[in-house]
């Protein structure tokens, strides 16, 4: 993955740019102050889109079959396991 390469000051004075940027082109930026890398913004991962389409997908199954049934619990279940919980680099 080729990443473009900026100073702080730089992402800073053009952060809604840089932001567009790396969401439109995939591309990271590396953040350097004093020559050296002290952060990375990265685009978020397709997965994430995943989610949304799941539960587009579970608010469609209860309209249309609104009873619960085992098949749907089975399927929730399912889906769970399938879906792992967002990176948090606070936890």
């Amino acid at each position: 993955m080729s990443e473009t390469i900026l100073s702080v000051e730089e992402a800073a004075s053009s952060l809604p740019e840089l932001v567009q940027r790396v969401q439109a082109n995939g591309q990271a930026a590396l953040l350097v102050k004093s020559g050296q890398p002290i952060a990375r913004i990265v685009p978020v991962s397709p997965q994430s889109r995943n989610v949304d389409d799941l539960i587009a997908f579970l608010r469609n199954w209860r309209i249309k079959y609104p009873e619960p049934d085992e098949q749907f619990a089975q399927v929730i279940e399912e889906s769970r396991s399938a879906v792992s919980q967002p990176y948090d680099p606070w936890a």
